[in-house]
């Protein structure tokens, strides 16, 4: 599925965003202190967008804390957005080093994915995107805290021969094999791999090969991969911009012309009849948004965690979860189980979860 970009401060339009993406998609932005962007993001929900929230440098700064207290930015940032962005993305290219990257050894990544998988109940945590092109940067990492790992290729080729056998640093799908086979090697097989930025400047080409670029980048992902490409960028940034741009029309043409493939079938457990609550707990208020965004519709009972989900009635997507394990669902995102102490039914929408804790 394909994505773009936005600007933090909420400047583009979810009717600008379909002029490339008429069917919807993903769209990524920074959150910052100087943005309260929960409506913003409820907008662009309602349009069929599903959101990644991104914590950067400038997440940081923006609420006056030092880089190296992730647990307090965690808080402020949960408070905000857990449960309502679709995935929190940490570690923004934090593998390279330049005036773009935000640079971080192991000890402040995993520091800083520690903190925020603490404060995140709902929303799940994505590392990256890594831009170094070195998958053995990876070793150490606290991958059982995310759910996917991101990549920015940037100077990859679309095809393998395209524009030619020696263009760039190589062929994108090449890259994604070379980190899918590190995280096999670290446990870690069925990892998704997710693209968060890719995409080319006019300042450094024209136009008219930046359109063909993304084009060919856009129908080579969309006929063989189902994780999200989130192209750089909506806004007009250091010449990246794609509104109203040839190349912005190359990717209208691919996301209307290339149905998204159908999600692989995934056995689920056989339900289990569930009594009805006689005494509700009180709703604390991370699980009263997560009610409203993932009924249950199947749960199983797991004798050392009670209700399990099995299976989610979610508008906005997010797929299966099973009782034992993760799973990969139909959107590319690894789900781990969580268990409800507590449950009830509804009358239309199936079961409620009461109270809630990560299994």
């Amino acid at each position: 599925m394909l994505g773009l970009n936005i600007p933090r401060d909420g400047s583009v339009t979810v009717e600008q965003l379909k002029s490339i993406l008429p069917h919807g998609g993903w769209a990524r932005l920074v959150l910052t202190g100087w943005h309260e962007n929960q409506e913003y993001i409820r907008t662009l929900q309602a349009g069929d967008f599903r959101v990644v929230g991104v914590v950067a440098s400038e997440s940081f700064q923006s609420i006056s804390l030092p880089a190296d207290n992730p647990e307090a930015a965690a808080a402020y940032y949960a408070s905000r957005y857990d449960g309502l962005v679709t995935a929190v993305q940490v570690g923004n290219e934090w593998d390279h080093r330049s005036e773009s990257s935000e640079t971080l050894d192991l000890d402040a990544l995993n520091r800083r994915l520690a903190a925020f998988a603490a404060e995140f109940h709902i929303s799940p945590l994505i590392l990256g995107g890594a831009v170094s092109g070195d998958p053995t940067r990876l070793r150490g990492v606290r991958l059982d805290l995310v759910s996917a790992c991101a990549i920015h290729p940037y100077g990859q080729r679309p095809e393998p021969a395209w524009p030619s056998p020696d263009w760039g640093f190589g062929f994108y799908s090449n890259l994604l094999s070379a980190y899918a086979a590190e995280l096999s090697g670290l446990g870690q097989p069925r990892m998704p791999l997710w693209v968060t930025e890719v995409g080319l400047s006019t300042d450094e080409v024209p136009e008219a090969f930046r359109a063909e670029y993304l084009g060919r980048f856009c129908r080579s992902w969309e006929a063989t991969r189902r994780t999200p490409l989130i192209l750089f960028s909506a806004h007009h940034y250091a010449g990246f911009g794609l509104l109203d741009t040839p190349s912005g029309e190359a990717v209208r043409r691919v996301a209307t012309s290339s149905p998204q493939p159908a999600p692989e079938p995934i056995p689920l457990p056989t339900p289990i009849p569930i009594p009805p609550l006689e005494v509700p707990t009180m709703l604390p208020e991370k699980v009263r948004l997560a009610i409203w965004r993932a009924h249950i519709s199947t749960a199983a009972f797991n004798p050392a965690f009670g209700i399990e989900k099995a299976w989610s009635e979610d508008p906005y997507g997010f797929g299966p979860a099973l009782t034992e394990g993760e799973i990969t669902g139909p959107d590319g995102m690894n789900y781990r189980p969580f268990a409800y102490r507590t449950i009830r039914w509804h009358p239309s929408k199936g079961a409620e979860i009461i109270g809630a804790k990560a299994a």
